[in-house]
């Protein structure tokens, strides 16, 4: 295999390899058949492959005849077929690099792990849409998207929402919607695309969850890159978040395709949050993701529930205990949505427990204490087991020093 000159590699290849000379992070030999030829034999394994096994993500088979007759006829149009010490060359050095394996009792062939087969499809697609004329460009990535088509709207998934949650036990979550099987060969077929923009805007049609997650895999040190090293488009990058934050709002949608497009979303950034700079907490560089906010004005409001929706056995405890309304002193701006993923990655990565300038009033420097929260009574008591049971470090000066100031707080008493 490493010969050089060999039949797999030629001698550019060789020295390629040797030098580690490599065009990008996908570059491969290309001189010679060896990776043309598994890319293309991947890609028929995928397109012969069963449904149900594409979307569990099974390796595989082919027989072995098989798939020398194929290697022997697959190739650019124009070349000549492949001859048959060449075909053999290709399954042994793919054999040698640990790429596939060969069932000889079976007769039959496949690819060590899934990836494997998937990446190489993936090349096959990504060599095909460099190699399509402009003018044919975006028919042909449709073609290609076409593969990953998934159903969103309520009226056409079967089984149903309602139908999933009646066969399933009530702790188990929501399964997602049926794959596919094509979805990794897609992602990585954009992140090899020399121009990802046709092949991502083809995937916003026929699965968008699956175009939002292909997009943000490309984003490589805050700047989203192609395998030609361009920027995406920006404007491209906006629809898509536009079009997944809408689609995981649409009440037409699938509950669990409006799932999936909020995952995405979630992945590719979210445009409700706004990179920005912290104000008030003496360090201007630190910035947060900034959520939208809904100001509440001081003033009266109504609370509770309507007295006609209560039971009536519990109406008059209702009355007595919960109260109508209620009074705000001063106006206050409350975020329209929970703390996400991102916002809170950020907090971690800023040291937000540890530093004190993120906890700028007394009540707020208590709960980082644990005051209020339960967990100093549950400091109290583990030290307290664990001294009884002659596992307490009287070293540990510090844990002591914190667990005797929770419990202080907490009116427990000391740890000594």
């Amino acid at each position: 295999l490493f010969d050089r000159g060999a039949a797999l590699l030629s001698a550019d290849d060789y020295d390629q390899v040797h030098n580690a000379d490599w065009a990008g992070d996908h570059d491969l030999p290309a001189d010679r058949p060896l990776f043309t030829g598994l890319a293309e034999l991947a890609h028929h394994m995928q397109t012969l492959g069963d449904r149900g096994d594409l979307a569990r993500r099974r390796v595989l088979r082919l027989k072995l005849n098989e798939a020398r007759q194929f290697l022997a006829a697959a190739g650019r149009k124009g070349a000549a077929p492949t001859s048959a010490e060449t075909v053999e060359a290709i399954l042994k050095g793919a054999a040698d690099l640990h790429l596939i394996e060969r069932d000889l009792r079976r007769r039959e062939v496949q690819f060590r792990h899934q990836l494997f087969q998937e990446y190489f499809a993936a090349r096959k697609l990504a060599a095909d849409l460099a190699e399509t004329v402009p003018t044919e460009m975006d028919a042909r990535a449709r073609e290609v998207a076409g593969r990953a088509h998934q159903p969103w709207r309520v009226a056409d998934i079967r089984p149903s929402v309602e139908e999933e949650l009646a066969n399933g036990a009530i702790a188990e979550r929501l399964p997602a919607l049926p794959p596919t099987g094509w979805e990794e060969t897609l992602k990585l077929a954009v992140a090899q695309a020399p121009q990802p923009e046709p092949l991502i805007l083809a995937l916003a049609h026929a699965n968008l969850p699956l175009a939002g997650t292909s997009a943000a895999q490309l984003e490589t040190a805050g700047t989203t890159r192609g395998a030609a090293g361009a920027p995406l488009d920006p404007a491209l990058l906006e629809t898509l978040r536009r079009q997944l934050l809408a689609r995981s709002r649409d009440l037409d949608a699938d509950l669990r395709a409006r799932i999936a497009a909020g995952l995405a979303l979630g992945e590719l950034g979210d445009p409700r949050l706004t990179p920005g700079p912290m104000s008030g907490n003496g360090n201007a560089a630190a910035r947060a993701l900034l959520p939208q906010f809904a100001g509440i004005a001081a003033g009266d409001y109504p609370a509770g529930v309507a007295i006609d929706k209560i039971p009536e056995a519990h109406r008059k405890w209702f009355e007595d205990a919960v109260p109508t309304r209620i009074h705000i002193e001063k106006a206050f701006e409350l975020a329209r949505l929970p703390v996400t993923n991102a916002e809170w990655a950020r907090f971690m990565a800023a040291d937000g427990y540890e530093d004190v300038r993120w906890w700028r009033t007394e009540a707020a420097r208590a709960w980082r204490d644990g005051v209020g929260t339960g967990q100093a009574k549950r400091d109290n008591w583990t030290e307290w087991r664990d001294a009884a049971l002659g596992r307490r470090d009287d070293n540990d000066v510090e844990g002591l020093r914190t667990r005797a100031r929770l419990s202080a707080r907490q009116g427990l008493g000391g740890t000594d």
